[in-house]
């Protein structure tokens, strides 16, 4: 997609619900300790890392998803549109948690 494309594809449309439910998911996972299995990263401190972020989002889930949104979007931009209209909700969650402990470990420098 081109950059126009992937402007397109923000804002309040299904992709960014899709991947506000998917982070939100991951946000339970976290909550719920069962995130001690890959993706996630397994070293001292970061399932407190992920916690954080978790309640943060459960508690206003806007401002991450459209973070993650942009970020999902940017990370697969050799995607075309008609592509991106077939993303499974499976595949928009395995890439959110595949960045969850990039996106925990850049909450906790900011807060």
């Amino acid at each position: 997609m081109d950059y126009l494309e992937l402007h397109g594809q923000t804002g309040e449309g299904e992709f960014r619900k899709r991947v506000e439910v998917a982070a939100v998911k991951v946000a339970q996972k976290v909550m719920d300790n069962v995130d001690n299995v890959a993706p996630f990263n397994q070293a001292a401190g970061k399932h407190d890392l992920r916690l954080k972020l978790a309640i943060a989002h459960i508690k206003s889930p806007t401002e991450l998803s459209d973070n993650l949104q942009y970020y999902i979007l940017a990370k697969n931009d050799q995607i075309t549109l008609a592509q991106l209209g077939n993303v499974t909700d499976e595949q928009i969650l395995d890439q959110v948690e595949a960045v969850w402990d990039s996106f925990s470990t850049q909450f906790e420098a900011v807060i």
